[in-house]
């Protein structure tokens, strides 16, 4: 391999907050060809300031660089027809250290460089840079030592920014002239060095006493409540939103939205090695339901709009947008049916009925391709192309027709029919280089369509076509393809296998499968850890992964899904797939569990009050110390739902009942059905419905340690009243997958959202909603207690003044505490004696709430019961039964939710996750309440 290089340029970049020496900060600018062909894509590149000799190094850009020698890590960049540019200095770049200033105190500096394609292989280009002075810098060497007198000097000219450190010593100081406002951060600090005793700070990592020399030893805890916010950045959850990869970042943007189906102008920029998300420059936002195309051109996203000349240009290395010229530009570019492709040096956008264009971004300059000879069909979604490094190849429609387009020329040229495929639409194109794979898609583009499961590869010296082998693959259409370098991967897409008509019918298909064209043999990909395909996911090849992220919505006979937007990424290398960080959907109505290192959230509903609401059947688990959530997989979990109980047993989340679709037709109901999550293995088991109890919501769940008990709940869908209640249970053993009755005998009255809690020996029902004296529905203040052992109730005695209804409560050691929320009436319970007694005044009181959950949220810490949350003013309160007194929860910092979500207590904190709030948006934030505040210890040694 030959490298070449272009004249280049060095520039100096002159910051204000840099002292007069040469910056630290230098804009290089080059070109790179190999074999005489400028590169184009991701360069890997390594940098050094070395000597003249080249025997020594002064700065490399990942600092482990010595004697001139090639340093460790490169920093990737975008290289567009041979062109790159780099700050070597920007420490927001990969690998990149900043320059010292005293670098250049060395008499001659050269900058030498090293490339790669791979980042294995790295060849040094030659020559080395010798570095000349600017201006700026002759300017500061010309001025001797000393030359500056105070004679020369004007008045005022020396002003406070223009001393340098260490100018004014304690002897020029004037008495008092420095007060504590005049101190420098970390000024005190160095004067404590010479003490070496313990400094306290609530910083975690307090910079100025770092600087000073000390070194942080330890924390400790001190009295004081405290509310602290995870605000993990992931992008709102979205369909059909259009990705790119970087080099080093995958580029989400766009899409339509849950809350009212419109194209949105947002998006971010995730990077996989620091697992965060970036929001990105806010772009064009059309409105309405108008798609768009997008292809990545050199280090820019070309975003290509559904209305007439609304095509944009997205720079990730600047963050910026900017217009397309509108000259002679496509009136519009439809998402489906329209191919956009780059051929390295412009873009070609091309649509059977509309014709094509060609459009030059160096230039900014539209022009018209020669017009092709392919019909379109009424959907106009009837080809899949692909570039081949000189055309473009266009393939498919009812006919099983095509033609090759080159640019060189202006021509196009139709493609033999011998031997090639069934006609067919949506189905995909991968080129391997001196071939062309189609495969897949379906016999029609609406109604009545069957899978076309087969291909065929074309090969482009010969113009001939040769089958493809359609053993051991499910055929799929709507999928996603790419060629990797010696395997087309084929993932998601829908395998239409429900008749057609069925609203809720066909499905799409999770996973996918990796074909060999040497061998002409298919493999599956990975089946552990898949994620749900969902329509509209956004799919990106990286080179060695395949990104997917976000999609939902639904389309005619197919399962309509929530709006996702959670990512995973698939590695080809080991056959597996791994969640990608970012904050899950904002919900409410869902459950929380906690596993003692991570919070699990799963289903719920995304949308309050929204006719688009759909509720939903993924979740996320969440690392406190590291602030990080990441998806669970979906293969095998429960239906969407909501009103349903959640559980966990010490190892798995136990997920059962509630209300969603039922698994016939378009009906929603209360379902008996539900899962079973491992996090160890992220995986989903189903539970046995055969035996299970009649579908239900609303009705509590309790673990005793060997067994789940359900009890109560509603059995017709929405029934907020409690008229369709029910007073039986049953009880489930994971070890078996099995159910067994419970007795109905002096069991509790027909009930739903009440208080049941596990004693340790027996499960108190007690309160809820539900029938009173046979004749009308309303607040209980009855329950019993149940012995799993001998399968028995024990009826409890009532309480006259006590709390009803609705409660918030706790198992408290020995004591039952309940609490009604809107009466400001508390009780406890001591089973041993079978008594109740009210427990103090002046716990939280709120407002009536649409939602169950706020009245019923609290928990026990070992020593206090937590009662938080709810519509009113009020943002909670701690309830000691040592001392039967009440004080509030600190405001300072506290989340103001109109609708709250359920919590866990982890051993030390309190967690929340999602809500609505006070402004009717809800939020994807992460509330963590603590009893104590962190104080941190430095040393200086």
């Amino acid at each position: 391999m030959k490298l070449r290089f272009l004249p280049l340029l060095l520039c100096v970049s002159l910051l204000p907050c840099l002292r007069a020496q040469v910056p630290s900060l230098i804009n290089y600018q080059s070109s790179i060809a190999i074999d005489g062909t400028n590169y184009n894509g991701v360069g890997h590149f390594k940098f050094a300031l070395v000597s003249t000799d080249g025997s020594s190094t002064f700065w490399s850009n990942d600092g482990t660089g010595a004697g001139g020698g090639e340093p460790q890590h490169a920093v990737p960049l975008a290289v567009d027809n041979g062109a790159y540019e780099v700050i070597l200095g920007d420490t927001s770049l990969t690998n990149m250290q900043p320059v010292p200033p005293g670098v250049f105190t060395n008499a001659a500096v050269h900058l030498r460089v090293w490339f790669s394609v791979d980042d294995r292989v790295f060849q040094r280009v030659e020559p080395d840079i010798p570095f000349t002075a600017t201006g700026y810098a002759m300017m500061a060497a010309n001025v001797a030592d000393g030359a500056v007198s105070a004679a020369k000097l004007a008045e005022g000219a020396v002003s406070a920014a223009k001393l340098a450190e260490g100018a004014v010593t304690a002897g020029k100081l004037g008495p008092k002239s420095v007060t504590a406002a005049n101190l420098a951060p970390g000024a005190a600090a160095q004067n404590l060095q010479a003490s070496g005793g313990l400094v306290l700070s609530d910083q975690g990592n307090a910079t100025n006493l770092v600087q000073a020399g000390f070194v942080k030893i330890g924390k400790m805890q001190v009295e004081g409540d405290q509310w602290t916010t995870f605000n993990a950045y992931g992008l709102s959850a979205r369909t059909e939103a259009l990705a790119a990869w970087t080099g080093s970042q995958l580029i989400v943007w766009g899409g339509r939205d849950q809350r009212n189906n419109w194209w949105v102008g947002d998006g971010a920029r995730y990077n996989p090695t620091t697992e965060t998300w970036t929001p990105i420059a806010a772009g064009p936002k059309w409105g309405g339901t108008v798609g768009a195309k997008g292809v990545r051109i050199g280090r820019e996203l070309f975003v290509l709009s559904d209305m007439a000349n609304q095509h944009r240009r997205y720079d990730s290395t600047t963050d910026t947008w900017r217009s397309v010229s509108s000259a002679n530009a496509p009136q519009s570019v439809r998402s489906r049916g329209s191919i956009v492709l780059w051929t390295g040096a412009e873009a070609l956008v091309w649509h059977p009925t509309s014709g094509g264009k060609r459009y030059d971004p160096v230039r900014d300059l539209w022009t018209s391709m020669a017009n092709s000879t392919l019909a379109a069909s009424a959907s106009g979604s009837d080809y899949a192309g692909a570039w081949t490094g000189t055309e473009m190849i266009v393939w498919g429609s009812g006919a099983g027709v095509g033609a090759r387009y080159s640019p060189a020329t202006d021509t196009w040229r139709t493609i033999s029919k011998v031997n090639a495929p069934a006609g067919r639409y949506r189905h995909t194109a991968v080129c391997t280089g001196p071939e062309v794979i189609f495969w897949g898609g379906q016999s029609a583009s609406g109604g009545g369509a069957t899978l076309r499961p087969g291909g065929g590869i074309y090969t482009l010296a010969t113009d001939s076509w040769r089958p493809i082998n359609t053993n051991n693959v499910l055929g799929r259409s709507q999928h996603f393809a790419v060629w990797t370098g010696t395997q087309m991967l084929v993932w998601g897409g829908t395998d239409l296998a429900f008749p057609n008509g069925v609203w809720r019918g066909a499905g799409y298909l999770d996973g996918g499968a990796i074909y060999t064209p040497k061998t002409d043999t298919w493999q599956p990909m990975a089946s552990r850890r898949v994620p749900e395909t969902l329509p509209g996911a956004a799919a990106v090849w990286t080179g060695t992964e395949l990104y997917v992220w976000g999609g939902g919505g639904s389309s005619a006979g197919f399962i309509r899904k929530p709006f996702s937007n959670s990512g995973w990424r698939y590695a080809l290398a080991t056959d597996s797939w791994r969640p990608m960080a970012g904050a899950p959907v904002g919900r409410v109505g869902h459950t929380s569990v906690w596993t003692g290192s991570e919070l699990i959230i799963w289903g719920g509903e995304p949308m309050s009050g929204s006719a688009d609401s759909l509720v939903m059947n993924s979740g996320a688990r969440f690392n406190p110390l590291t602030g990080r959530w990441y998806p669970i997989s979906s293969p095998n979990a429960p239906s969407p739902r909501i009103g349903y109980g959640a559980v966990w047993t010490g190892r798995e989340m136990i997920v059962w009942g509630g209300e969603g679709d039922l698994p016939v037709g378009y009906q929603t109901g209360t379902l008996n059905t539900g899962g079973r999550y491992d996090p160890a293995t992220d995986t989903w088991r189903t539970m046995d419905a055969a035996i299970a109890p009649v579908p239900r919501s609303g009705h509590s769940m309790v673990w005793t340690g060997s067994e789940l008990l359900i009890f109560g709940g509603h059995t017709n869908d929405y029934d907020s009243s409690g008229r369709s209640a029910v007073n039986s249970g049953a009880r489930y053993y994971p070890q078996t997958d099995s159910w067994a009755s419970m007795t109905s005998s002096q069991a509790p009255s027909r009930r739903q959202s009440h208080l049941a809690v596990w004693t340790g020996a027996e499960m108190i029902v007690w309160g809820g909603i539900g029938l009173i004296g046979g004749e009308g529905f309303g607040d209980l203040a009855s329950g019993a207690r149940y012995n799993p052992i001998l399968n028995s109730w024990l009826p409890m005695s009532g309480i006259a003044s006590g709390s009803t209804g609705i409660v918030a409560g706790v198992w408290a050691d020995r004591t039952l505490i309940a609490y009604n929320r809107m009466t400001g009436v508390g009780g406890r319970y001591e089973p041993s004696s079978d008594r109740w007694e009210p427990i103090a005044a002046g716990g939280p009181r709120y407002a009536q709430s649409s939602y169950l959950e706020d009245l019923a949220n609290a928990v026990w810490t070992g020593n206090e019961m937590l009662v938080w949350g709810g519509p009113g003013s009020a943002v909670g309160a701690r309830y000691n039964p040592t001392t039967d007194a009440w004080a509030p929860m600190t405001a300072l910092g506290a989340p103001k939710l109109s609708v709250t979500p359920p919590g866990v207590w982890t051993g030390s904190a309190l967690l929340l996750f999602g809500g609505v709030t006070q402004s009717s948006v809800m939020t994807s934030a992460t509330f963590q309440y603590t009893l104590t505040k962190p104080v941190y210890l430095y040393q200086h040694p």
